[in-house]
């Protein structure tokens, strides 16, 4: 498999096995698996750079490094499967989201495991020409079933995240780097950008695109972190995808409950994008930034008419939270935004359609 996989769970990175395994020795440089480092144990191995070294070398991808992040209640640790049944059931993310395995459209509807990398157009094989595919598994379940614990966990796996990417992008000098993000990976995603922004990391100037799906992170943290990247002077080579979906009742529950988060704002970017804590939100034309809505009829009558793609903002018994990634026309025209965002979906581009940009209330 030509993915570079990492597992993020309780402070421990890992490198799994090629098909997504959790391996709990220390790293072994002869399988490139296992412990890439444990913060309870100072005098262990830290083994990060050896494995994405070995493991680039073999993969030999060429073009856009492309970082992927799971969302909500997903556990690297817990068992693979050993079927595409048991691993279509998993709550194990490289048996769920990360992986190129093709299943009936129903199942991979109804239990969300279609595959990204497949969908997004990377191949099954090494040496691939349409980029690296880099999947960061993290811990995100929450025994209180309240989004907190998760929400919090992914404030570290931010930090984590940020490491890998340094340690990639330090081995292809020449390559942008792009992120794919669903849900609460969306947190985890944009915090890392500002910690990247805020820490002067090396790879900040190598960042270049994110395509955030039904994000779940608070409008009002969001906007701290694109303040974060315009005081970097990022958002001149920054563009972030904000796809959102009135019809999303997941999002919309999570900003409803508001059980946490910062004062005065519950609002998620999947349904109100940027938004300072007590004001209102910015609204289209940012700098780097655009909102676009499944549910808007311009923009679908749009990339109806641009690209012969129907997209769809629902799914029967699906809240209309994972439809972003299970139906293979929205995927086929995210994987648009992901590759070809210097052309004709640019944000100066899209923003010369009249009506697209935008979430609707």
């Amino acid at each position: 498999m030509p993915l570079l996989r990492f597992s993020y769970a309780d402070g421990r990175l890992c490198a799994p096995d090629r098909d997504g395994r959790w391996v709990p020795g220390d790293y072994d440089p002869r399988t490139q698996s296992g412990i890439l480092f444990d913060p309870a144990r100072p005098d262990g191995p830290d083994a990060l750079g050896d494995y994405v070294i070995a493991r680039m070398d073999a993969i030999k991808a060429e073009g856009p490094i492309v970082f992927m992040v799971n969302g909500f209640e997903f556990d690297p640790i817990a068992a693979l499967g050993e079927t595409l049944d048991a691993q279509a059931r998993s709550d194990n993310p490289h048996a769920i989201i990360f992986h190129f395995n093709e299943r009936a459209p129903a199942v991979e509807a109804s239990l969300h495991c279609a595959g990204w990398p497949l969908r997004l157009g990377f191949q099954p094989g090494d040496g691939d020409g349409n980029g690296l595919a880099v999947v960061f598994g993290w811990r995100s379940v929450n025994p209180a079933d309240s989004h907190f614990e998760a929400y919090n966990a992914g404030i570290e796996a931010a930090r984590i995240l940020l490491l890998c990417v340094e340690a990639v992008s330090a081995q292809r000098p020449a390559a942008d780097i792009h992120f794919f993000a669903h849900s609460l990976g969306t947190h985890v995603t944009l915090s890392m950008l500002a910690a990247a922004a805020e820490g002067a990391s090396p790879a900040a100037r190598r960042l270049s695109r994110a395509v955030l799906i039904g994000g779940s992170e608070f409008s009002g943290i969001a906007f701290t972190v694109y303040n974060a990247l315009k005081e970097a002077q990022l958002l001149d080579r920054v563009s972030i995808y904000n796809v959102g979906n009135r019809r999303d009742q997941v999002t919309g529950w999570i900003g409803q409950a508001g059980t946490f988060g910062p004062m005065d704002t519950k609002d998620m970017i999947c349904h109100h994008g940027l938004k300072p804590v007590g004001g209102v939100p910015l609204g289209s034309g940012q700098a780097g930034w655009i909102d676009l809505d499944l549910s808007n009829p311009a923009f679908q009558a749009w990339v109806q008419q641009k690209y012969g793609i129907a997209l769809r903002d629902r799914l029967p018994g699906d809240r209309n939270h994972w439809v972003y990634f299970t139906d293979p026309g929205n995927t086929e025209f995210l994987k648009h935004l992901l590759r070809d965002g210097d052309g004709e979906v640019g944000l100066a581009a899209l923003r010369q359609n009249a009506g697209i940009e935008g979430l609707i209330a």
